[in-house]
């Protein structure tokens, strides 16, 4: 039998999202309906840029949405992220941001040092920036001024972190040395200074399980989950296969979910046993041997709601939470469909299962977006379902100009959606389009 050692910890809520990023080539920057065009660079410390104000996180209400603007670069496969109404966009060459309101060009990072980006994170107001070689770099997201370089950090938790991610502190896994197992540390966005270390004796006998992070979270795979300022992952203890839960700002875990001996992670197919995902309060949803389970951060309530087909597909939304209530995605891989169950986490019922929906089109990434009062969902190019988070309501709008072949990122904000991703256009000319709809 499963059993749960639980920590009570409780923490305030964080509201980035972080994606990571390909290695890729850039080209060029052009620009159309208020972005830049601009093809010259710009230095990484321009002095006269100040701070922008932040963004009210508000998405559109249902009705007609129109493009308010778009910005389009010459690249592929590009990452994106959105901080104090600042638009970033990695790629090889550096870093591009945009203003949130008018699309216009903010300041490009210079391009030496930066030549195999692998993934980056917006915390707080910092964009930290990790390279291939495990080198590690703060950068202002105000003005582009790099704050702090190191080297030899170790990688990131995982090659896909889902949902928002911490506020102030970046976990990291370090390498394994020989006859040592792999630690987790957590670096300040701030200074770059390591905020704690936490190695085998300090996780009560766990370390991660660095295989299942290197494979990642997807399909067939485990990976680790971001929420706010928690980090769920898998983790070897004292023989046993685990799920832990931790908060990266205090540096302790919230609690431990040990597995039977039946559930493997990660075994060589499906897996019996996995993390489907972290609200931004630290709510975790974890499926074991096809039984669901929803643990609060204080791991004293875990909440059983049956089986889930396929619930860590990788295209599916994150798990959210408002209202006392959790929306729990769901994939049914035979019809190709998505549903979410809304869960009262005060009692454990369920509450309402939404109509399941044909939400995906050929190889197109289902992405979410949420404000606190509204859900909003696109897998067909340019087709939204927008569910009202209090009523469960869900309605369906259709913009046909959005310029985006393959959407790979979307965020609520400022009564918006903000859109990124592959354009519209010939493959022997890729391109990346970043558009505002309200």
């Amino acid at each position: 039998m499963s059993t749960l050692i639980h920590k009570t910890e409780r923490g305030r809520q964080a509201l980035r999202f972080a994606s990571l990023v390909a290695v890729f080539s850039m080209s060029g920057i052009t620009g159309c309906n208020g972005g830049s065009s601009d093809p010259y660079r710009i230095s990484a410390a321009k002095e006269n840029l100040q701070p922008l104000p932040s963004l009210e996180e508000s998405g559109p209400t249902a009705g007609r949405w129109s493009p308010v603007w778009r910005v389009t670069s010459k690249i592929a496969d590009a990452s994106f992220e959105l901080t104090d109404g600042l638009i970033m966009q990695g790629s090889a060459n550096g870093i591009d941001t945009y203003d949130g309101r008018t699309g216009a060009l903010r300041w490009r990072t210079a391009g030496k040092g930066f030549s195999h980006i692998r993934g980056y994170e917006v915390s707080a107001t910092v964009i930290v920036v990790v390279t291939s070689a495990q080198q590690w770099i703060g950068i202002d997201a105000s003005n582009g001024r790099i704050l702090w370089r190191h080297e030899g950090l170790g990688s990131l938790t995982t090659d896909a972190l889902r949902g928002p991610t911490t506020a102030g502190t970046v976990p990291a896994v370090t390498p394994s040395k020989a006859g040592q197992k792999p630690t987790l540390v957590g670096i300040d966005a701030r200074t770059g200074r390591i905020n704690w270390r936490l190695d085998r004796q300090s996780l009560a006998g766990c370390s991660p399980n660095a295989e299942a992070l290197r494979q990642g979270i997807g399909q067939g795979h485990q990976g680790a989950w971001a929420g706010g300022h928690y980090l769920a992952f898998p983790a070897e203890c004292t023989g046993k296969n685990s799920l832990l839960l931790l908060n990266t700002e205090t540096a302790k875990i919230a609690w431990r979910y040990d597995l039977s001996s039946g559930d493997k992670i990660p075994p060589s197919t499906f897996p019996t046993a996995y993390i489907n995902g972290v609200a931004s309060d630290g709510t975790t949803s974890i499926t074991v041997s096809e039984q669901t389970t929803i643990i609060t951060p204080d791991g004293r309530r875990p909440l059983h709601i049956g089986a889930l087909p396929a619930s860590n597909y990788s295209r599916l939304p994150p798990l959210l939470t408002a209202q006392g209530k959790a929306w729990v995605p769901y994939f049914l891989p035979r019809k190709g469909k998505i549903g979410q169950l809304v869960i009262d986490l005060r009692s454990g019922r369920l509450v309402r299962r939404l109509a399941e929906r044909s939400d995906l089109a050929g190889d197109s990434q289902l992405l979410s977006a949420f404000d606190g009062k509204r859900i909003y969902l696109q897998g067909i190019p340019g087709v939204f379902s927008v569910t009202d988070a209090e009523k469960s309501t869900t309605t369906t709008i259709t913009v046909p100009s959005t310029h985006l072949a393959n959407p790979t990122w979307m965020l609520a904000m400022a009564d918006s959606l903000y859109l990124a991703g592959n354009s519209t256009g010939t493959e022997s000319a890729p391109s990346t389009t970043i558009t505002r709809l309200k």
